[in-house]
């Protein structure tokens, strides 16, 4: 739940990449940047936030790199 999707994985002379599924909405850094969330919206992303890390964990999968920046909050407010 509330993971991208990863279509594909490679790399090229000098870079690595992902192609990822396109999420239509916004980073949550650049949402909480318009100021404090009300508390049933930031309550509702946390929760699907959680969900996704423990989907990932119960994989074997640590993502590393959990940061506002990397989350992607759709228009529905599930971060993926």
């Amino acid at each position: 739940p509330n993971i991208v999707t990863v279509h594909a994985a490679g790399a090229v002379p000098g870079f690595l990449f992902l192609a990822m599924e396109l999420v239509e909405g916004t980073s949550l850094d650049l949402l909480l940047g318009s100021g404090p969330l009300p508390p049933r919206r930031a309550a509702t992303i946390a929760l699907g936030l959680a969900r996704a890390l423990a989907a990932l964990h119960a994989a074997g999968v640590v993502h590393r790199d959990v940061k506002p920046s990397n989350v992607l909050v759709g228009a529905d407010d599930v971060p993926r």
